[in-house]
């Protein structure tokens, strides 16, 4: 059996290291405290547990793209399985970690939009929650004030791949058009999302962290004392209890 990226496995993989090291720079520049605990339940700040855990998410992608590289070379796994679920299981990933990793992100802009603004925290789409978000913080930090709409732009791009899953491969919101690190993003309504192999997905999830970084910077954000923005809606437990 041929591992169906076998010529884009070491650029994939690459990149993947790339992205858990500029999360471990995010972390580490914030100082929260924070190291990587047994449990998502240890965290007691929920901005250091979603950087955590994203960067855990993209670990078992590594792991995960490395299992399947073994098997298409001929290894020996103990999983006795149709060579047809090998071959989808590296589209399962892909598009797995896009849309957790949005959740995350999801997760990450809520908390720390409640402390500003309890009502639309809890009240309004995504959409409008970062853009909220984005713009309490921008009054008084110039970095996030400048490229706004740009930077809008690629804050939607996850969305739009993980809302196109909703929708069998198709876009059914405002159409959006970006290039990012040179590689295209087209958004058109009512047709197929063509955008969202691993190439793109990785430059997407890097491109956003670079915003996430700046939001983060921002004096309003650090200046909320660690602990204070909640982890419920990322602890294990929701999802046990």
């Amino acid at each position: 059996m041929t591992f169906p990226y076998e010529k884009e496995v070491n650029d994939m993989m690459a990149r993947i290291n790339g992205l858990q090291h500029q999360l471990e720079i995010i972390s580490d520049k914030l100082r929260y405290g924070e190291t990587m605990p047994a449990s998502n339940d240890e965290f007691t700040d929920g901005r250091a547990a979603s950087l955590k855990i994203m960067l855990s998410d993209l670990g078992i992608n590594l792991i995960l793209i490395d299992l399947l590289v073994n098997v298409g070379t001929g290894n020996k796994t103990k999983v006795r399985a149709h060579e047809r679920y090998y071959s989808n299981a590296t589209d399962y990933l892909r598009l797995a970690l896009a849309t957790i990793f949005q959740f995350r992100l999801e997760n990450m802009v809520t908390n720390i939009l409640a402390q500003f603004d309890k009502s639309a925290a809890a009240n309004l789409g995504y959409t409008k929650k970062v853009e909220t978000l984005y713009d309490i913080l921008a009054q008084d930090y110039v970095v996030l004030k400048e490229r706004r709409e740009r930077n809008f732009k690629v804050l939607m791009v996850l969305p739009y791949i993980r809302n196109s899953l909703h929708n069998n491969g198709y876009h059914k919101h405002e159409p959006l058009s970006i290039t990012i690190y040179n590689v295209q993003f087209n958004f058109r309504k009512n047709e197929q999302v063509l955008c969202a192999g691993w190439k793109h997905i990785l430059i997407a999830i890097e491109a956003t962290l670079n915003i996430v970084e700046k939001m983060l910077n921002s004096p309003k954000v650090k200046a909320i004392p660690p602990g204070q923005v909640p982890t419920y809606f990322v602890s294990e437990r929701l999802a046990r209890d």
